[in-house]
């Protein structure tokens, strides 16, 4: 679809919104003027389901909270589009994400009814567009969208934009669902978060970030400059190597791996799975943790030239010297003389402030 300027900023707003909320009440309150707008509606709710699948809990905009209390105990089992009510007007196809009131019945029948009369018309309620949020095919929330009788009903291109942004507004609330699940577990949610040498990822079944630790973000912006544009979201994508590394140790159900990227140095990945379920998606869930691999017995040649002044052929040579070459060596390799090597370490034991060449080499890579 081609869509207006508004539109199209619009979208990117709901979307934006969407990564951004860490809890389902926040996503809502969020979500819903956004939604309003961007379809020019009267008003708007935005349910999610209980542990039996019931809608509940109702968050909305432009509704008086008294129509809200009257709904949850009488009005429910009247709606048409409520999973609870058992007499429903329509059959409604289990695989629809949005629905349009008007595709499934004649509004000429549908005023006749005390639903319409006594919950909608007072509030000036005339059509309705229905999201069913439904990740990996589980409802787990419904938001209406509506329009009172002076308002056009809504359209088939309409329909389309609602089902453009139903795929990310189902994810989202199930991500906000599952970030609000984990930080319900303390212990195991305050043990990540202090973790400081270690970067911990929880990750979902498409490998995308559920939770990161301060560490874990901390690396993510040394590969990724561009990372915190993405951040600040119950779900986020890891950088491509990264995501690279996890995929690979999944597929190959290996528990650790070597993860290496020229910005960070080299790390050890470990994968796993949790036998537990944290949300209602009953889908396991992945912990990716990396640990920098200490380097061992390396020269720093930068710590050699800012702390000793050490010339560059100076470090040369020390790198020779570490890696157990004799003079004669040194000079073979460098096209000097050894007279030359000689005076080069007898300048390089002084600078340093040692007297041989065990002691130069313990305090070249000593930290």
């Amino acid at each position: 679809m081609i869509y207006s300027q508004r539109t199209f900023n619009k979208i990117l707003d709901i979307i934006t919104i969407t990564q951004s909320s860490l809890d389902v009440n926040t996503l809502r309150e969020n979500l819903l003027p956004s939604i309003k707008e961007l379809f020019r509606s009267s008003s708007c709710t935005f349910f999610v389901a209980d542990n039996s699948g019931n809608m509940g809990k109702p968050v909305s905009v432009g509704i008086d909270k008294s129509y809200l209390q009257l709904y949850q105990t009488y009005y429910r089992k009247q709606n048409p589009f409520d999973p609870s009510n058992k007499k429903k007007y329509i059959s409604q196809p289990q695989t629809s994400e949005v629905i349009i009131d008007t595709n499934f019945f004649e509004m000429s029948e549908f005023t006749k009814t005390e639903y319409y009369n006594d919950f909608l018309k007072p509030q000036n309620i005339h059509n309705q567009m229905i999201f069913f949020l439904r990740p990996k095919g589980k409802l787990l929330g419904t938001i209406g969208v509506h329009r009172s009788k002076k308002e056009k009903m809504f359209q088939s291109n309409e329909l389309k934009l609602g089902t453009t942004l139903a795929h990310h507004l189902a994810l989202a609330l199930n991500n906000a669902q599952s970030y609000t699940l984990l930080k319900a577990k303390q212990d195991f949610y305050h043990a990540i978060s202090e973790c400081k040498s270690t970067g911990v990822f929880i990750l979902n079944e498409n490998l995308s970030v559920v939770y990161a630790n301060s560490k874990g973000i901390e690396i993510c912006h040394k590969i990724k400059k561009d990372f915190s544009l993405i951040y600040n979201t119950p779900t986020f994508f890891l950088p491509s190597n990264l995501h690279s590394t996890a995929i690979a140790l999944k597929t190959n159900q290996r528990v650790k791996g070597i993860f290496e990227d020229t910005s960070i140095g080299r790390y050890l990945a470990s994968f796993q799975t949790f036998n537990t379920k944290l949300d209602s998606s009953q889908k396991n869930k992945f912990l990716l943790s990396i640990e920098k691999i200490p380097a061992v017995n390396v020269i720093d040649a930068d710590r050699l030239k800012d702390e000793y002044a050490l010339s560059p052929r100076e470090i040369e040579i020390v790198n020779y010297v570490h890696k157990g070459f004799k003079n004669v060596e040194i000079a073979d390799g460098l096209f000097i003389s050894e007279g030359t090597v000689k005076n080069h370490l007898k300048n390089i034991f002084r600078k340093v402030g040692v007297e041989n060449r065990t002691s130069l080499i313990h305090e070249a890579i000593s930290a």
